[in-house]
């Protein structure tokens, strides 16, 4: 959208936006080889409106002025329209939505929905005669983002997370009450799929993808016996099992050496989870399909599931604190193999 708007300026039709962005869809599908289906072009509707600073919607002839003083904005709303799902290899028709993840319809009208796209952009005076520049006011915001389905998801990680916020509240009140109270609380119960929680909530922690489709995402930690909750304010909490079929193939945790005096080193401590593509989507998710996808393209535009087949994720804590929790309370100690 930058490059349409830098060819056009803050003057441009939404009808030519779009037409552009079309293009520039196709012309990047192209590029990263997605398996699209044959024939398929992207249908783009585009709205876009002149706002003063105050939001107050300006028509095209009185936003030159407030353009060359810096106080006009530009604010687009592009809808990538019909996204398809999934073509087989060959490039033909989609697969029907129980095979491809679609929604609605079926066979080659099989679509994901649609993409919508926000974007904001200040006009700026440009150099004399020349047209106003524009700065991008949304380019600090994260590219994706994804939230819980309504409905048995939003349900299922709200139990979850209350389930893990309540043992972790349980532990603290038996940790902090004197062993010689009188009404002192009992243990607090263990979870019935992850076993006891290890250690209190470790806070400021952040997943690290590994793909630049999904920038590092902050939680906080929930360390149980068999598995973990990473708990994020919009994605709801991440589930890892280490007794199932979707455990991590491997887990490796990683510890700097530096001493208490060594203030470059503390706080670096990361553990590492590599999942098979089924296990990644078990515990990431509706934001595995930008992991797997990023990892495809980066693979030179293999589908999602091929490849490999496995990913890395890492869990990287953000604070001296976290690190202690997570080096001394979690990690299993009668193990010296780093990997497991």
């Amino acid at each position: 959208m930058d490059e349409v708007v830098e060819a056009h300026g803050v003057g441009a039709t939404a009808a030519t936006l779009g037409e552009d962005v079309a293009a520039a869809v196709a012309r990047r599908a192209a590029a990263a080889g997605l398996a699209t289906p044959a024939g398929w072009s992207p249908r783009v509707a585009v709205q876009r409106q002149l706002v003063d600073l105050l939001g107050i919607p300006r028509e095209d002839g009185a936003a030159a002025g407030l353009a060359a003083e810096g106080r006009l904005m530009l604010q687009l709303r592009v809808m990538l329209l019909g996204v398809p799902a999934p073509a087989d290899r060959e490039g033909g028709p989609a697969a029907p939505p129980a095979e491809a993840g679609g929604a609605g319809g079926g066979g080659a009208g099989a679509t994901l929905g649609a993409l919508l796209v926000g974007h904001t952009l200040l006009a700026m005076g440009g150099p004399e005669g020349g047209p106003p520049r524009t700065a991008r006011l949304s380019a600090a915001l994260p590219q994706y983002g994804c939230w819980r389905a309504p409905g048995p998801e939003y349900l299922a990680g709200h139990e979850l997370l209350s389930t893990a916020e309540s043992l972790a509240a349980a532990r603290e009140e038996f940790a902090r009450t004197p062993a010689d109270a009188p009404r002192r609380p009992p243990p607090p119960p263990a979870h019935p799929l992850l076993g006891h929680l290890l250690a209190p909530p470790v806070l400021s922690c952040s997943v690290l993808s590994g793909s630049l489709a999904l920038p590092p995402v902050p939680v906080t930690l929930y360390a149980f016996e068999r598995g973990a909750v990473l708990a994020h304010a919009r994605m709801g909490p991440l589930l890892l099992r280490f007794d199932c079929g979707a455990a991590p193939r491997a887990v490796t945790f990683y510890e700097s050496g530096g001493g208490d005096d060594d203030a470059a080193q503390r706080g670096r401590t990361l553990l590492g989870f590599t999942l098979s593509t089924a296990a990644l989507e078990v515990v990431m998710g509706a934001a595995a399909a930008l992991v797997g996808g990023a990892a495809a393209a980066a693979r030179g535009g293999a589908a999602a599931g091929e490849g490999p087949g496995t990913h890395e994720i890492g869990l990287a804590c953000l604070s001296t604190q976290a690190h202690r929790i997570l080096s001394r309370e979690v990690p299993p100690q009668s193990s010296p193999n780093p990997d497991h």
